[in-house]
């Protein structure tokens, strides 16, 4: 079997053990999980971490494959679980475009971890571009209790 199709029986058992935990918890009986993946599978999905996360409804998971996803990532629902599978293989990447890399607004109680978020640049020398915090560097998760903006670069 090729290594791509075991990447997505891992996807599918890592999003059956979220799911199964989701409902066993008190968080939300109702909590879905958006997956994101660039391989071919035969499961509802997502390609792109902004169409999974712009799915998604307070309480959900969002379970992002490994994968580059040239893309910034901007999160408005609260209580969001954004997880990628390898915190190495899974790259939110601004390909040196000026921006943030995910950043939460007026959103409590998201969760972003187990990802690597790179190559945001600053709109000048100094970072003032609006961002309220400073870059991650995959030590742990970030969690957010905000009313402006928390921000990974």
């Amino acid at each position: 079997m090729s290594s791509t199709h075991y990447r997505s029986l891992g996807l599918v058992a890592a999003a059956a053990i979220a799911a199964s935990l989701l409902v066993a918890s008190a968080v939300s009986a109702h909590a879905a999980v958006q997956v994101v993946t660039k391989a071919t599978v035969t499961y509802p999905h997502f390609t792109t971490i902004q169409d999974a996360v712009n799915a998604a409804a307070p309480g959900d998971w969002v379970l992002i494959d490994v994968g580059v996803y040239p893309e910034a990532v901007y999160v408005t629902t609260p209580n969001l679980h954004i997880r990628g599978v390898d915190r190495n293989g899974v790259i939110v990447d601004g390909q040196h475009q000026v921006g943030n890399g995910i950043e939460v607004w007026k959103a409590d109680g998201v969760w972003i971890e187990n990802l690597t978020v790179r190559n945001f640049d600053r709109a000048t020398l100094d970072g003032e571009d609006g961002t309220r915090s400073g870059g991650t560097e995959g030590t742990g998760p970030v969690r957010s209790d905000c009313m402006a903006g928390t921000v990974a670069t």
